[in-house]
């Protein structure tokens, strides 16, 4: 296997240039248990999903981009992805401004990535806003999760 800690560390030239890095850490627990509303939530030294983060880049301009961090299960034990499932409905959105859309919480579910060896992921939108558009290209090639995480 190829060893790509380096790369995840140090993000592409256009990440590391027009967006910066947010992480929400252990956002599964947001689903079942308390939250304080923060993009990161305290966690419990023996909780599981603790290293199942989130980053998102955010823009200046505004728009967020939700992909895994570093630390998630998928990438730091070089998991082999098979499915990525959008679970947000998508409705269209209109115009330049890009009016309509789905409204998502920090809680809300975008997708589930399955890997294969059978261990399912969820991955959270850890920021409100409203969904403009999903990468459908990782439905048709979803090694591009492990290849390109940022």
């Amino acid at each position: 296997m190829i060893d790509r800690t380096n790369d995840l560390l140090a993000p592409a030239g256009t990440v590391k240039r027009y967006f910066s890095l947010h992480y929400g850490i252990g956002l599964a627990q947001r689903v079942t248990g308390e939250t304080d509303g923060h993009l990161s939530t305290p966690q419990k030294e023996d909780d599981p999903h603790k290293l199942e983060s989130t980053c998102v880049a955010r823009h200046h301009n505004g728009i967020c981009v939700v992909c895994l961090a570093p630390e998630h299960p998928i990438l730091s034990r070089n998991l082999e992805v098979v499915r990525v499932d959008f679970r947000a409905g998508l409705r269209p959105v209109k115009k330049k401004k890009k009016r309509g859309g789905t409204f998502l919480e920090g809680n809300s579910r975008l997708a589930n990535i399955t890997c294969s060896n059978g261990e399912n992921y969820a991955v959270f939108a850890s920021v409100r806003g409203i969904l403009v558009e999903t990468n459908e290209e990782l439905e048709r090639e979803p090694m591009l999760v492990t290849r390109y995480p940022l």
